[in-house]
């Protein structure tokens, strides 16, 4: 049963859209712990955690009575039907762009910790593999996620 206050909360968009934002003020304000999947995802050195581990901490959390997920990977959606409320932040593609540089930029120059240990660096930032191209291609990944999540029966809300 979905509930008009929700205590099961999965944020979902693509970098630079503000899942983390949104996250850390729900959090604070129902005073309930967020999670950060890419903080489950990646260990040292950028190195990924196994799927079998990975799934495996997703299902200690959404085991929980409350709790605010932010983040998103591929396969992730059989669970939205536990969340009270699934959250798609939408932005402008130029918007995350600016913010994802504006973000990395200050990372960078403050050498600071994103994950982990982990840090950025513009070598990789510009990287086909890294977060600028990342970001143009989860842009139109999640435009198409959100068409095929409409039809589903979870409570998805669209937040610009």
């Amino acid at each position: 049963m979905k509930m008009d206050n929700p205590r099961k909360i999965w944020i979902v968009g693509p970098p630079g859209s503000g899942k983390t934002t949104l996250g850390k003020e729900l959090s604070s304000s129902k005073k309930i712990d967020c999670y950060c999947l890419d903080e489950l995802r990646w260990k040292l050195n950028w190195e990924q955690v196994s799927d079998t581990d990975f799934e495996k901490s997703i299902k200690v959390i959404i085991d929980k009575p409350e709790w605010i997920i932010d983040g998103y990977y591929p396969g992730l959606d059989e669970y939205f039907n536990i969340a009270d409320e699934i959250v798609y932040i939408k932005m402008p593609l130029i918007v995350l762009l600016t913010r994802i540089c504006k973000r990395s930029y200050k990372r960078i120059k403050g050498n600071i910790e994103i994950c982990n240990g982990n840090t950025e660096n513009w070598k990789f930032f510009f990287s086909k593999n890294g977060i600028f191209i990342y970001t143009i291609k989860q842009y139109f990944l999640f435009k198409v996620l959100f068409q095929k999540w409409r039809n589903r029966s979870f409570r998805l809300s669209l937040r610009k």
